[in-house]
């Protein structure tokens, strides 16, 4: 399917158009009007004054035409510079909407000289030099010579726009006879005052293997109008309007790349701690034995247990229970409490027992490890693209990742093959970007510079 280009274009240039007969000030005296005018003029001229060469040439067209403007209201209005809209006839209403909706657009761009593209800003400049050139030449009796102020489509590629030429200007409604591009008859779609539509004619269009510029000729006609005496007789002219377009040859890209994150894994490991007391020779004994054990730096303990206890509690020992302590340790309460000691009939010291207390504490110790995960690995074949974006299918079950990915983006135009290598340390190369965001990684080409 083709890229809307054409309506973009054709859209941007009607809603840059609208002011012309839209909104304007009605209780403005014809003399504040002609103020704003040239204030708009002095501001556009001094940020002009910096812009690039296409640009001035544009906007010195606009100057000269906007000029024409103010001299044909002195001319028309002589010196009632209070006059108001309601009590202007149907000639002076006309300069005063056009004036008012010329100071706009012309602010405008000012505006975009300073903050748009360059080739927006030709386009609003443009704009403004079709509204200007239009009030002063739609006046009675003044010739009506039909011109192309630019291009609304100035780059076409194919497989991927319309074979579809968009010219703006002035007094464009009127010609006959087929349209020409590149030499070759070439139908015209549409056509009114301000614009004209060309089809580009499919043995232009097929052939396209390198990009280049090609001329479009659009019939036009002239009104020639001579002011002679009480009557204005015209006579028609008919003219031939040039202008140039760029032709691009389809465009294929093939994309070849690949996607390897690394994580963190848990890593467990098994840790066995045997403690034993032993049967100590004071059978008075009562102490304290609580044991605690801690993992080795780096680890934490994910689970303990005890088993293979052993306290003779019959005199007071005992061993557990287990607790954690912190995350890396672990507590296993005990005590070794003996019976004591008696006397034997035969006035022998007696052991009456003696304690002890034994356990194993079974850990099951844990950390994370850093580990490489499976790479996967994209292809992607399209004509009519500028933007591609592949998905680490398992991405969100991934903690902590850490994303590798290297890209290979061939583009092939007519004969030319152009190849670019990209990866996480070369995020741009040529035209063509890359970005890994959250498992996503976004391929985009820049279609201005190709």
């Amino acid at each position: 399917m083709f890229r809307q280009s054409i309506g973009s274009a054709v859209a941007i240039a009607v809603c840059l158009a609208v002011p012309s007969s839209a909104q304007f000030e009605t209780g403005m005296a014809i003399g504040a009007v002609t103020t704003a005018l040239n204030q708009a003029l002095d501001g556009f001229k001094s940020t002009l004054e910096t812009a690039g060469g296409e640009l001035r040439g544009s906007g010195n067209s606009l100057q000269a035409n906007a000029q024409n403007v103010l001299r044909d209201i002195d001319s028309t209005f002589k010196n009632n510079l209070n006059l108001t809209f309601d009590r202007m006839d149907a000639q002076q209403r006309a300069l005063y909407r056009d004036a008012q909706a010329l100071t706009r657009q012309i602010q405008t761009a000012t505006k975009d000289l300073t903050e748009k593209t360059g080739d927006q800003a030709r386009r609003t400049i443009g704009e403004a030099d079709i509204t200007a050139y239009n009030a002063s030449y739609s006046l009675p009796c003044r010739t009506q010579t039909p011109r192309i102020v630019y291009v609304a489509t100035p780059r076409l590629r194919v497989g991927r726009d319309a074979p579809e030429i968009v010219v703006r200007g002035n007094f464009l409604d009127r010609g006959t006879g087929p349209a020409r591009v590149n030499g070759k008859a070439a139908q015209v779609i549409a056509r009114s005052s301000t614009e004209a539509r060309v089809r580009v004619p499919e043995e232009v269009w097929s052939k396209v293997s390198t990009e280049g510029s090609v001329s479009v000729e659009i019939p036009g006609e002239e009104l020639k109008r001579t002011n002679f005496l009480l009557f204005c007789p015209t006579s028609r002219k008919g003219q031939a309007l040039q202008g140039a377009v760029v032709l691009a040859p389809r465009r294929n890209v093939l994309i070849a790349a690949w996607v390897q994150p690394s994580a963190l894994v848990e890593e467990t490991t098994p840790d066995n701690r045997r403690y034993d007391s032993g049967k100590p020779g004071d059978c008075g004994i009562n102490t304290d034995v609580t044991q605690q054990q801690c993992a080795p730096q780096g680890w934490t303990v994910k689970a303990f247990s005890l088993s293979d206890t052993s306290a003779n509690t019959g005199c007071g020992s005992s061993v557990g229970p287990a607790s954690a302590s912190g995350s890396s340790c672990v507590i296993v309460s005990g005590r070794v409490r003996g019976c004591g000691w008696g006397v034997s009939f035969l006035g022998i010291r007696d052991c009456k027992g003696r304690g002890w207390s034994a356990h194993t504490l079974n850990m099951t110790l844990a950390r994370d490890v850093r580990q490489p995960q499976t790479r996967q690995d994209f292809t992607a074949d399209g004509s009519d693209q500028s933007s591609w974006s592949f998905r680490y299918v398992t991405a969100s079950e991934l903690r902590s990742p850490m994303w590798s990915y290297a890209a290979r983006v061939e583009v092939r135009e007519g004969n030319r093959r152009d190849v670019y290598d990209l990866s996480n340390a070369q995020e741009n190369s040529g035209p063509v970007g890359a970005r890994l965001v959250d498992g996503t990684l976004a391929i985009t080409l820049n279609d201005g510079a190709l």
